[in-house]
């Protein structure tokens, strides 16, 4: 095994698994072991069972893979006993005719989304602050041109 197909099998932090042309697991990277646990080694069909609409996605996904000849990309949400995590899932093909596998990308994106929405409503606040504010807020570039000016500074 060369360096990179040994990092992506033990250290990447997208969990990866192989299925045969009937959705029947048949590898995956550690990544995969850890995130699926006693789920790891089910049939695709049956691992998106436990997603939020993950038959519809699993459909959705089949169909521009095999239509298109693209990837099939969708976002999932995965539920636990414990918690409630995002993934961005992607579906590949490998090979043709019997000899076809599918390849399954999880890569989590619960922080990601988390913080987003921080952000966003961060920006909210930011926007209604400036908005409602008595005092005047304006932004020039360097050179002195005037970039923004809020409703406070306009009815001064």
């Amino acid at each position: 095994m060369n360096p990179l197909e040994f990092f992506a099998r033990e250290h990447d932090q997208t969990a990866v698994a192989v299925y045969d042309l009937k959705m029947n697991y048949q590898d995956s990277n550690t990544e995969f072991r850890k995130t699926f646990l006693d789920k790891a080694e089910l049939p695709l069909t049956e691992l998106l069972d436990n997603m939020v609409n993950g038959e519809d996605f699993l459909a959705q996904m089949l169909m521009v893979l095999e239509v298109e000849k693209t990837p099939g990309e969708c976002t999932m949400a995965y539920v636990t006993d414990e918690d409630r995590r995002e993934f961005r899932v992607r579906l590949f093909r490998h090979g043709e005719d019997d000899d076809k596998k599918y390849i399954c990308a999880f890569k989590d994106i619960t922080e990601f989304l988390f913080v987003q929405k921080v952000l966003m409503h961060r920006t909210d606040n930011l926007e209604t602050l400036d908005r409602q504010s008595p005092v005047g807020v304006f932004k020039t570039a360097i050179s002195g041109s005037i970039l923004y000016v809020n409703s406070g500074l306009v009815s001064m």
